[in-house]
């Protein structure tokens, strides 16, 4: 576990701010229209994080209130995906990475061609590895794993609702 959570903490300090920082050394006045797309999706993206955790507090505590362990949670934007907290988290840094490149683009003179690849690449590894943080390893599965033993109706709730990416009842 340890070396789990030394790992995370590698890659949130290496790669995840690696977009802002990109961004951070664009000397262009000029807003790119990769900028405009980018910067919606993250506070959008930060919005529906925050909906969902509210909406998730609320239903524990009305669950907890009720004394009904039981229940899950179907309301709202859980309606749509089992985990639209942890889909809202990845879709901000997906944000920040679109607006990243139109600055990463014009590093490419100012930088060798190798350091300009290892950003790209970083950029690329920042989005593959918080998707797979928020399913594989501290998000999604982890949680799923709990939920069906702690709440028996959990598994109806996985046949009916997408686990990540949210969408129409199956």
């Amino acid at each position: 576990m340890q070396v789990d959570a030394l790992w995370q903490r590698l890659t949130i300090a290496a790669f995840l701010v690696m977009p802002v920082f990109v961004i951070a050394t664009n000397p262009s006045e000029q807003i790119h229209s990769l900028e405009i797309i980018g910067f919606p999706i993250w506070a959008g993206a930060f919005a529906m994080k925050s909906v969902a955790d509210i909406q998730k507090l609320t239903f524990l505590q009305k669950m907890m209130n009720a004394g009904d362990r039981n229940s899950g949670s179907n309301v709202g934007l859980w309606k749509y995906s089992r985990h639209p907290n942890y889909f809202a988290e990845w879709m901000v840094w997906k944000g920040l990475i679109i607006a990243a490149i139109p600055s990463w683009l014009a590093l490419y003179e100012a930088e060798s061609f190798i350091i300009w690849v290892l950003l790209g690449a970083g950029l690329l590894f920042a989005s593959w590895k918080m998707y797979t943080t928020l399913v594989y390893h501290t998000g999604a599965e982890p949680s799923e794993y709990y939920s069906v033993q702690k709440r028996p109706e959990y598994k109806a709730y996985q046949q009916t609702t997408n686990m990540f990416i949210p969408g129409p009842k199956r």
